[in-house]
């Protein structure tokens, strides 16, 4: 068997910026089909900026490499944009769709730092009993969709290239 070299990679580089730097930018990336019937198509660049801009949002609320960020969102564009822009910057994340314990809870066992909910689906009171608010640092981010993200923090994120990108919490019974 022939000796295998180790390599050094980030899933967001691979997923979004190799797309564009050979050409891709304007290819569609995602597609979205809502309930409705409509459907919403982002390019690779629009979806590269959108995760760089998350990025830079994360970052700015003091989210690191390494550090776990909670993500409780529905099956959107603003999920997948979430989990990449967690492996952008180096940071793993805890799904919330998950059954069993409350995401929030998930994350204070996993040093979580943030959670990211579309505030409508997340248990503030879980939340709260948890420790994990702070209501001096909610923001909406996301709330208006893809595009919606404050101009002084899109900033694009270089992506980090090595860390863990996601937790896999078995799904059973807890001892809480």
């Amino acid at each position: 068997m022939p000796e295998s070299r180790s390599a050094v990679h980030n899933a967001c580089f691979r997923a979004l910026d190799m797309h564009v730097v050979r050409g891709g930018a304007d290819d569609p990336a995602l597609v979205h089909e809502r309930a409705d019937g409509s459907r919403h198509t982002m390019t690779y660049a629009e979806l590269l900026t959108e995760v760089a801009a998350l990025g830079g949002v994360l970052r700015a609320f003091g989210v690191a490499p390494d550090d776990t960020v909670g993500i409780d969102l529905p099956e959107t564009p603003d999920a997948v944009i979430a989990v990449l822009a967690c492996a952008r910057i180096g940071a793993r994340h805890v799904e919330g769709t998950a059954p069993g314990t409350p995401v929030v809870l998930r994350c204070s066992e996993e040093s979580g730092t943030v959670v990211a909910a579309d505030g409508q689906e997340l248990a503030w009171d879980v939340a709260m009993r948890a420790g994990r608010t702070d209501p001096a640092a909610v923001v909406e981010v996301l709330a208006d969709g893809p595009g919606s993200l404050p101009a002084q923090d899109s900033q694009l994120f270089e992506p980090l290239l090595e860390g863990a990108t996601i937790v896999l919490q078995e799904a059973g019974p807890t001892e809480r």
